[in-house]
This record gives structure tokens, C-alpha cells and sequence, in this order.
């Protein structure tokens, strides 16, 4: 049951990407591409997660958007073999 919802959300988050994308919103597809990410890390798809969060992060960065910072740490989250979502978390707790 939940994997249809995470391929229901993915889906709909790859529209947003294609739509924000076509209209020239960065923020919008940075923000799509992000959850994409989020989504693709919870089902186990790390390597799809990373290509989203790295895109993510090119835009944000473009932008010098603040929500780059919390890309990046999705990243290294992933990259230490650690559930990006939980670093989400203790980051929030922090601020």
C-alpha cells in the first residue's frame, strides 16, 4: 500500500519537475526535485534520491537559496550511509 502512495507522489513530483521546468520557475522545480528525492530515498532508491537532491542543489545554488544547505545535507547524510529523512529531523531540532 505505501509503495503505491510513494509511486503516486513521485509521479506527481516528476509533473511538478516537467511543469516548473516549462515555465522557468527554478525555485519550484528545485523544491519538486528535492521532495522527488525524499521519495526515491524512503522507497530504498538511493541512487535516484542522490541524481534528484544533486540536481536540487544546482538550482538552489543557482538561486543562493537558502534550502541548499538542507540538499546538501541529504547528501552527506546518503553518502555516510545514513536515512537522509533522520538528518532532517535532528537538523530541524537544532534550529
Amino acid at each position: 500500500m505505501h509503495l503505491d502512495r510513494h509511486q503516486q507522489a513521485a509521479e506527481c513530483y516528476q509533473h511538478a519537475i516537467l511543469l516548473f521546468s516549462a515555465t522557468g520557475d527554478l525555485y519550484g522545480e528545485a523544491t519538486s526535485l528535492s521532495r522527488l528525492g525524499d521519495v526515491r530515498d524512503a522507497v530504498g532508491a538511493g541512487g535516484a534520491a542522490r541524481r534528484a537532491w544533486t540536481r536540487a542543489l544546482d538550482i538552489f545554488s543557482r538561486l543562493d537559496h537558502p534550502d541548499a544547505s538542507k540538499v546538501q545535507a541529504k547528501l552527506r547524510a546518503r553518502a555516510h550511509g545514513r536515512p537522509a529523512a533522520a538528518t532532517l529531523l535532528s537538523s530541524s531540532v537544532q534550529a
